[in-house]
């Protein structure tokens, strides 16, 4: 198996000349299983709740987070072009176990020296090979570009369904270019033939019914016309035929993420969401906040797929506020800390509009109302929980409204809407009317830690 230097030809004249003597090989194909991929994927760990503010966007690596169990290096599709046809299968490569020459495949790939090529040597039973020429224009082609040879890095058999380096006899570290998928079993004799051939990756699922689509194809002797084209596979060949481009297996090599993704919101009027790549970019609607959800289908090679769902706050939050405020020590950041020591805590200064740096009364403290009841501000999307309790002795209490209840509450006689708080009034009921005292507590409760703060 030869890994010869390619000279620049023209394939209408040069096939008018050389076709004349060819002769048609007979296709025998040998069939062994290549297992399947059938796990779905998974998540290296739940999502966690993510808070989005009002007026931003956020971008989550999804290839992060999910990973396919059965795919442990690098994946590339391989292209293949028959005539009108068009048909991929995939390349599991074997990034621990032959490091240098995945590193020089890929190389190939990012620098382009994997398209248009075509497949130039097709032995039925043995390997279908290619990497080695590659179509320059409608009726050009030349070699491929090559970098340093590779070191050879033997050890994993060559058997059906696994993708090798193909290299110069009697040159164990010869390899450029040029691999091969094999058709069989060649355990016996390329794992040891001239140092070992280095079987560096393996067609993926079904893969190898592409392959055999090639392996099946009619295959001419075209030493006349370039001596390393002994069994060169063409498709919708006779010979007499004028050549054209279409008659030749072309294939396209590029490296692909093992996982595709698809979202939906499920709260449309909320958030809009997209996917470059694996990127998911959430975009809320603006003045819109609350809750949402996003389900992500994951969908790995073999087609098999798993669904997952992130769970998203649009708003603002009590650690984006406190980050937002700079305090000169993290120990000021908490939720029970008053960094200006004017008694209220941080949390009260967030939920009812302060400046923690302030000792001034925050705009929606709550204050006494004439007629017995209370007036507070809630702030807006700010994934708080707000209670009200009232009682007549000061050890008492019963709760009377919160804040997962909106507007129900029979208290509540008043909700004005305004920017970033809506200002609520509570009065008691005509049970209490005449008590000659009211007290009333607010308490605003942070869902995260479940601990409820008081006023």
């Amino acid at each position: 198996m030869r890994a010869r230097p390619a000279r620049s030809e023209n394939l209408l004249s040069a096939f008018s000349k050389a076709f004349a003597n060819f002769f048609r090989l007979a296709a025998v194909s040998v069939s062994l299983p290549v297992a399947a991929i059938h796990a779905a994927p998974e998540l290296r760990e739940p999502f966690s709740l993510i808070q989005l503010d009002q007026n931003g966007e956020k971008v989550i690596s999804l290839s992060e987070s999910i990973f396919d169990p059965n795919i442990s290096g690098s994946t590339v599709r391989v292209s293949v072009r028959m005539g009108e046809n068009e048909k991929n299968f995939d390349l599991l490569l074997f990034d621990d176990e032959a490091p240098k020459t995945v590193a020089n495949f890929l190389r190939h790939i990012e620098t382009d020296a994997f398209l248009n090529n075509i497949v130039h040597r097709s032995v039925p039973g043995f390997i279908v090979q290619t990497g080695g020429f590659r179509l320059i224009d409608e009726t050009t082609f030349g070699a491929v570009p090559t970098f340093d040879p590779v070191e050879n890095e033997p050890g994993i058999s060559n058997t059906r369904g696994t993708i090798a380096m193909a290299k110069i006899g009697g040159d164990p570290n010869s390899a450029t270019s040029q691999w091969f998928v094999n058709l069989g079993d060649n355990s016996a004799n390329l794992d040891f033939q001239n140092g070992g051939f280095t079987v560096f990756g393996k067609v993926l699922g079904d893969g190898m019914e592409v392959v055999d689509e090639i392996e099946a194809l009619q295959v001419w002797d075209a030493r006349d016309f370039h001596g390393a084209w002994t069994d060169l596979p063409l498709y919708g060949f006779e010979a007499g035929d004028g050549l054209q481009r279409s008659h030749l297996i072309e294939v396209n090599l590029a490296e692909i993420d093992p996982i595709s993704f698809s979202a939906i919101s499920e709260n449309p009027d909320l958030l809009s969401v997209e996917l470059e790549g694996s990127d998911l970019i959430l975009r809320p609607f603006e003045g819109e906040g609350g809750e949402a959800e996003v389900r992500i289908t994951a969908t790995a090679l073999d087609g098999s797929s798993s669904q997952f769902s992130i769970s998203i706050w649009i708003g603002e939050t009590f650690e984006s506020w406190a980050f937002a405020q700079e305090f000169s020590d993290e120990s000021l950041a908490g939720p029970e800390a008053d960094p200006d020591g004017d008694g209220f805590s941080n949390l009260f200064e967030f939920a009812f509009g302060g400046d923690p740096l302030n000792s001034d009364l925050p705009e929606f403290a709550p204050v006494a109302e004439e007629r017995g009841g209370v007036v507070f501000g809630e702030r807006k999307h700010a994934r708080l929980i707000y209670s009200a309790w009232k009682s007549t002795d000061l050890e008492n209490w019963s709760k009377v409204w919160t804040s997962g209840s909106g507007s129900e509450s029979s208290e509540i006689i008043e909700r004005r809407e305004m920017d970033r708080f809506d200002r609520l009034t509570i009065r008691p009921d005509a049970a209490l009317s005449g008590v000659e005292k009211l007290f009333w507590q607010i308490r605003v409760e942070l869902p995260e830690d479940g601990s409820a703060r008081k006023k």
